[in-house]
């Protein structure tokens, strides 16, 4: 599950950031050092495991991303551009780059960082 999901400290930050905690998978812990992490379904029991934040994949992440953003007279489109050593991902519009994000073959960290920027620029509320 690990290789679907964003890493703890991301997934921290999404939360303190108001990302919607209704994903599929959890990160829960056995005790308070978040020591023996799992992942594990939202629907499964907790039986022992205390719950730390949810763990988003990158389908979670892409809807809420916004598709457009709109802004200085230039409309960006969102861009995910794989190839094999990283994936990019991006808004641009047909002349400018607004942004982009790009943190090896994991799709879910460069649209969590996105997500992250797009929260703090107010493109999402």
């Amino acid at each position: 599950m690990k290789d679907y999901c964003v890493d703890l400290e991301i997934a921290k930050e999404l939360k303190e950031n108001g990302f919607p905690q209704e994903c599929m998978f959890r990160y829960c812990c056995f005790d308070q050092s978040e020591k023996n992490l799992v992942i594990k379904y939202i629907n499964e029991s907790n039986f022992g495991l205390q719950y730390i934040t949810d763990a988003p994949i990158s389908g979670e992440l892409l809807k809420e991303l916004p598709k457009f953003i709109e802004t200085d007279g230039y409309l960006y489109k969102l861009i995910i551009s794989p190839n094999e050593s990283f994936v990019n991902v991006s808004y641009e519009s047909n002349s400018e780059t607004l942004l982009v994000g790009s943190f090896g073959k994991k799709l879910q960290k460069s649209l969590a960082t996105i997500w992250l920027w797009c929260k703090k620029e107010g493109y999402i509320k």
